[in-house]
């Protein structure tokens, strides 16, 4: 049940955008559980929730994802261009999609298709930032391993420690082995797979959701989809990976 100051305040923050809000629900899927169904008088939209803490990178978000979709809409693009205040919350709006996700979809060539849609979402977050070449994504996970580790010795029970030591291990050899060698950066969605792309078959429009863009090692948005296509069919993995690769290139 959503609180009623909540729905008042979604009510009155929408009116400026020509949104006229009547119910909010939970959506009662995914792990975030932060997103609502908006019923308007102008149609469905989703509100995206997340703690005040968070207000500057929501800010950054909305901002991002109005840049992304200037010259075609590719991904969820929120309504508003300063993020909403809600209650110790804040947060951003967008029109809800009708469609069913990408691995339910009929269409032809579907990893051909996946691949390209992955590639023009590439293609349009590069045009936001630049890419450069930097090794700090590897220094920040060292970092927060660290951190973890320090966690983890602090626990009394042997699962904990054993792996503290694991990660301790896998720092020495990673600090052991790697060369200082630089990595092409830029925004990416980080986990794009096809339960994070709607597609719209009436319209024949797929969106992108869930995106929430950092500047990370491109490689690994292009790591990420194979990783969730892989089979333990050499041969399989072949056919898929030159699919999705041909249509990204």
């Amino acid at each position: 049940m959503v609180a009623q100051t909540i729905v008042g305040q979604v009510k009155r923050q929408m009116l400026p955008y020509g949104l006229h809000v009547f119910s909010i629900k939970t959506i009662r899927r995914g792990t975030s559980r932060n997103s609502y169904l908006v019923h308007a008088k102008e149609g469905k939209f989703v509100l995206r929730l997340y703690p005040l803490a968070k207000k500057n990178d929501v800010q950054r978000q909305i901002t991002l994802l109005r840049q992304l979709n200037e010259r075609k809409k590719i991904a969820i693009l929120p309504i508003h261009p300063r993020v909403l205040k809600l209650r110790g919350q804040v947060g951003y709006v967008y029109q809800f999609i009708e469609g069913v996700h990408f691995h339910e979809a009929k269409i032809q060539r579907k990893l051909y298709a996946f691949g390209r849609l992955i590639g023009l979402f590439s293609k349009a977050t590069r045009r936001i930032l630049p890419p450069e070449k930097s090794n700090k994504w590897i220094l920040d996970n060292i970092k927060d391993s660290q951190q973890t580790i320090r966690y983890l010795k602090q626990k009394n029970d042997s699962f904990s420690r054993t792996l503290a030591d694991l990660m301790e291990n896998a720092i020495a050899l990673l600090e052991r082995e790697y060369d200082g060698t630089l990595f092409r950066t830029q925004l990416i969605h980080g986990d794009l797979h096809m339960d994070n792309v709607l597609y719209d078959a009436k319209n024949k429009k797929a969106i992108i959701i869930d995106a929430e863009l950092n500047r990370e090692i491109a490689a690994c948005e292009v790591m990420v989809i194979l990783s969730y296509l892989v089979t333990q069919s050499t041969k399989k993995n072949k056919i898929i990976f030159n699919e999705v690769l041909k249509g990204y290139e």
